[in-house]
């Protein structure tokens, strides 16, 4: 009998649990994902292994950034993070961007369509900043992608307008909600 499971892997949760050379997305993780300061080539967190079937890869991350524009390389090497590591769920932070403000064609939900065969997306930014430039500090998103997107049954994000949090609500196997 098979079980739908998360994906958290295993750690004794000393830190720091591998340097990035050592992962299998390292030139991803060393180019565009933040490592802690004071060790520059250090992985924080629990060491993704391959996948196993029946299996519901959850991924958070501090991106530090989304891309302004739809050219910029980092568009191509999250997709490739998210590829390569089969994740299912992508929840982001600090995506640094005040969306209303971008051309129709740079906004979130525009530029990611065709990145994977379904995807929902979830987010939340500051809808209350009076500052007109696209950068804008924080802001979150949760990309639900291929199957897990057909699983979405409810989202939200914070209704104050900050863009503090967002979330979304799946329908799992016989009848569960996660």
């Amino acid at each position: 009998m098979t079980s739908l499971g998360a994906d958290f892997g295993t750690s004794d949760r000393t830190q720091p649990i591998t340097t990035i050379a050592a992962t299998p997305s390292a030139s991803i993780e060393g180019n565009y994902f933040r490592s802690y300061p004071s060790r520059k080539t250090a992985a924080w967190g629990d060491t993704m292994r391959q996948k196993l079937p029946n299996t519901l890869r959850v991924v958070i991350q501090n991106i530090s950034g989304f891309p302004v524009h739809h050219r910029h390389v980092k568009n191509r090497q999250i997709i490739s993070f998210i590829n390569a590591n089969n994740v299912d769920i992508c929840a982001m932070s600090e995506m640094n961007v005040c969306w209303h403000l971008l051309p129709i064609h740079e906004r979130l939900h525009e530029r990611t369509l065709g990145w994977w065969e379904t995807l929902h997306i979830s987010h939340g930014y500051n809808r209350n900043s009076r500052v007109g430039a696209a950068y804008q500090k924080g802001g979150v998103a949760i990309f639900s992608i291929n199957n897990t997107a057909h699983r979405v049954i409810q989202t939200g994000h914070d209704p104050s307008g900050l863009g503090r949090w967002s979330w979304t609500r799946y329908r799992g196997r016989n009848g569960v909600i996660l």
